[in-house]
């Protein structure tokens, strides 16, 4: 039996968004991944004909600020830590928060904040439910800034 897909039209909108963001900062052309990749887009530079990094994008629809950590499945990171060990590539965690957009190597995070049991509980799916890194929402470099509406 295969696991449902959640992600929806408004979701990779969001990732889109994010990717533009990053693309017009560093001067990358962001291709998106297949889907159910490790990771969404990979940071192409045509000026250096090479992969510059790749990018898992997340939305979270509160201020940066509004909570102390941001929470990332544990497979997700395991998986994007095997990438970049694997390639040499960075892999970037990049979230958009409704003040801003940062970004964070999660390889060179010294030790997350914590390991706890999350996910989501309203679907009514048990694989919502699995282990989660939390990580602090200060060590993210923010590269766009917006005023709070």
């Amino acid at each position: 039996m295969s696991r449902p897909i959640y992600e929806t039209d408004e979701h990779r909108l969001a990732e889109r968004s994010t990717a533009d963001i990053i693309a017009a900062m560093y001067k990358l052309n962001m291709i998106p991944m297949p889907s159910k990749s490790q990771v969404d887009f990979m940071g192409w530079s045509e000026e250096e004909n090479r992969v510059r990094a790749f990018f898992e994008m997340k939305r979270r629809k509160v201020n940066r600020l509004r909570y102390d950590t941001l929470i990332l499945s544990l497979h997700k990171v395991v998986a994007m830590d095997e990438l970049e060990r694997t390639t040499g590539i960075p892999v970037m965690l990049a979230v958009t928060w409704n003040d801003g957009t940062g970004l964070l190597r999660v390889s060179k995070v010294e030790r997350p904040l914590g390991i706890e049991i999350g996910g989501r509980w309203d679907r009514n799916d048990p694989q919502d439910v699995e282990p989660v890194v939390h990580f602090d929402v200060n060590k993210f470099n923010m590269i766009d800034q917006k005023v709070a509406t």
